[in-house]
This record gives C-alpha cells, sequence and structure tokens, in this order.
C-alpha cells in the first residue's frame, strides 16, 4: 500500500496539469473534449479488457468452445471446459492469475468476491463477448488525437507558446490519467490476501463455537478479532464477540438495501409529482456526449454480467474498473450516482458511448427491456417509443 500512495502522490504534478488543462479548455468553450483528450491511455484497465478479447476471439474460432459458452451455465462451465477443453481452461486460469484480483463490487469490501473467487463472473462476460463480432471502428486514429488535432485548431492556440503549453499538459493529464488506474489495479493486489486471513479467521472462529456461522466475522472489527490471542478465545470473551455479532447482524438486516453512501448526493433534486408520459423518465448529469437509444438492462453486480446483450442500455447503481468489459457491448450506460470524472463516465467516453451520472433511483425507475433515448450531452433519459 506505502508503495501505490508514493506513487499516486508522486503524480501529483500530473494532477495539477490536469487542473490547467481543463480550466484552459473552459476558457476556449471547448470543455466537450476532455474526456476523449485523457482516453486511450494504455493502462491495466485497458489490458485486463485486451486479453479477455483475447479469450473471447478464442472462443469464436473454435466451434466446439463456443457452444459450450453459448449453451452451458457460466456456473458449471469450469468441470466441463477442464474435461473437454483443458488447454483454453489453462489459458483461462493463467488469466485469473494476472487479473484475478480485481473486485466484483469495492475495493473497500474484503467481504466481497474477487474474479477469481467467482470465477462464472467472468465465464459469463466471455460468453458475451464471444457472442457477437464488435464492428470495425469508424475512424482508426484514436479518439484522443482527433480530440487534440480539434483543440489545437482554435485560433488562439496559434502562437508556439500556447501550442506547447497546451500539449504539455495533455501529455501530463494523460499520465494522470493512467497512473489512476494502475494504482488502483495494484492496491487491489491486496484483495485475495485480506479476503483470504479474513475468512481464514472466520472458519477458526466458528470451528472453535464462537461463530455461529464462518461468515459471521465481518461483523467484527480488526481490533476486536485482534483480541484473540488464546485459542480457543476465553468463554469470557467468545460471549463478547457473539453478543457483538447478533447486534450488528439485525442492525445490518435492518438497513438492507439501503446504499453505502446515499446517492440523492450526487444527484439534482427531483419533484415529487407524477411526470407526463413525453417528459424526462430520469435526470442526472451529462457523462459521456451523444444520443442513442436501445432496451434497458438493469446490472446490478458482478453476477449479471452476462445478461447484457450488444446494443442493450446498461443501467446499474455503480461501476468500477472490473466493469468495463460491459461497455463495449452497451448502446449507452445511465448510473445512479458518479460523475463526468467517475469511471463510467470516463470509460463511456473511451467507447464513445453516451453516458449519464447520479440518475440517483435509475436501476428502480427504468424496468428491462424497456426502450429508451439517452442522451448523454443533456444528462437525459426519455422513451424511445
Amino acid at each position: 500500500p506505502r508503495t501505490v500512495i508514493e506513487r499516486r502522490l508522486g503524480d501529483l504534478p500530473d494532477a495539477v496539469s490536469l487542473l490547467w488543462l481543463w480550466l484552459t479548455l473552459r476558457l476556449l468553450h471547448r470543455g466537450d473534449l476532455l474526456g476523449d483528450l485523457v482516453s486511450g491511455t494504455d493502462n491495466q484497465t485497458a489490458r485486463t479488457a485486451r486479453a479477455l478479447d483475447a479469450l473471447a476471439v478464442r472462443i469464436r474460432r473454435d466451434r466446439s468452445l463456443a457452444h459450450l459458452f453459448a449453451t452451458v451455465d457460466a456456473g458449471r462451465l469450469l468441470p466441463v471446459l477442464a474435461e473437454r477443453h483443458p488447454d483454453f481452461l489453462a489459458a483461462f486460469r493463467t488469466f485469473l492469475a494476472r487479473y484475478g484480483h480485481r473486485e466484483t463490487a469495492s475495493p473497500l469490501l474484503a467481504s466481497q468476491p474477487t474474479w477469481a473467487d467467482e470465477p462464472r463472473v467472468v465465464l459469463g462476460l466471455l460468453r458475451a463477448r464471444a457472442g457477437t463480432v464488435p464492428p470495425p471502428p469508424a475512424d482508426t486514429r484514436p479518439a484522443w488525437q482527433r480530440a487534440r488535432d480539434d483543440l489545437l485548431r482554435h485560433p488562439l492556440l496559434r502562437p508556439a507558446p500556447a501550442r506547447r503549453a497546451v500539449l504539455r499538459w495533455l501529455a501530463a493529464s494523460r499520465r494522470a490519467f493512467q497512473a489512476r488506474e494502475d494504482s488502483r489495479f495494484l492496491l487491489t493486489r491486496r484483495l485475495p490476501l485480506v479476503r483470504g486471513c479474513i475468512r481464514e479467521l472466520g472458519r477458526r472462529l466458528w470451528t472453535a463455537g464462537v461463530l455461529a456461522r464462518p461468515e459471521d466475522v465481518l461483523h467484527l472489527t480488526v481490533d476486536e478479532l485482534a483480541r484473540v490471542r488464546r485459542w480457543p478465545p476465553p468463554a469470557a470473551l467468545a460471549a463478547q464477540l457473539r453478543q457483538r455479532v447478533r447486534r450488528r447482524a439485525a442492525a445490518r438486516a435492518a438497513l438492507a438495501g439501503t446504499p453505502l453512501v446515499d446517492p440523492s448526493w450526487f444527484g439534482p433534486a427531483r419533484p415529487r409529482r407524477r411526470r407526463p408520459p413525453e417528459v424526462a423518465l430520469v435526470r442526472g448529469v451529462p457523462g459521456s456526449p451523444g444520443v442513442a437509444t436501445g432496451r434497458v438492462r438493469v446490472v446490478r453486480d458482478a453476477t449479471e454480467f452476462d445478461r447484457l446483450s450488444r446494443g442493450e442500455v446498461l443501467v446499474t447503481p455503480y461501476t468500477n474498473p472490473a466493469w468495463t468489459p460491459l461497455f463495449d457491448r452497451a448502446a449507452a450506460v445511465v448510473v445512479d450516482t458518479g460523475g463526468a470524472m467517475s469511471h463510467a463516465a470516463i470509460v463511456a467516453r473511451e467507447y464513445g458511448i453516451p453516458a449519464v451520472m447520479a440518475t440517483v433511483d435509475g436501476t428502480a425507475r427504468l424496468p428491462d427491456g424497456r426502450p429508451v433515448r439517452v442522451d448523454g450531452t443533456r444528462g437525459v433519459v426519455t422513451s424511445a417509443r
């Protein structure tokens, strides 16, 4: 962790350059270019997506393998692959050894499984990616280069000193975004170790009769676990730990379905009155420009990754880097939380699809299958009928 923190602190000058670039774009009335300008960096998240694509290509090229992924549930694929396609299974395990530490929910929640803990999540992603061939890009030049050239055509940037300054800030800003993704990738490499230690502590306390279930260890704090210095734990301490587990389990059950952070903090106030059909279904803030239509597909967590079909509108409470492979299938993205510089907005701009952020309750208001029109420029979702 210290190495990751030092790396992030070392990139602070690049983050300052991002501020200068943003101010320049505002001055030139070209703030719409920021997302494209910082897109396309060769970071670990992009490499993860490319590694997934390589496995998906391998599936498409093998009829037997493609048939298995199309017909066998992701949760039952591993033993079938071990029997019929051991070479592919070996390649899949190599992928998990490199990228399996990626989180399925949040890097701050060691209680949540990683990709390696839930390989069916990755197998579901592969099934979705192998099912269709992505269309070739309309322009072979990266979006950030097109945006750079567009920006440099501004009359105020014709003088050489101004152009050099903007190009210097642009290069530093792109380094800052790459460092942001790479440092997060390095930070989450510790998740399997932390999660494994917690699970083993839970198993031992359950074996000793302190916990009713091994997973109840998640209701205890690190300081409380550190008090267990004798084995088996003294009866008084065991009773105290059981009492705290019961109290916290009841409190968490009462809060089931309540987000860790109130999403309304990130979204605009919404009147309570019923809206007429022609008015926006949900409103948020612009995340990625453009307009797209498609049917809604609500994906609440990593176990539902394979539900998204190409051309559907991904509606989700949040995203993180582990969700990136979904974006090349989605027509647009609608997120309950976040803002223009959050993960979903950044990746949506990378893929050139509209995104509306901070809708607060889009996952509750937009049902699966509903045709919608997503306007990422204005931050509005309307009916497509």
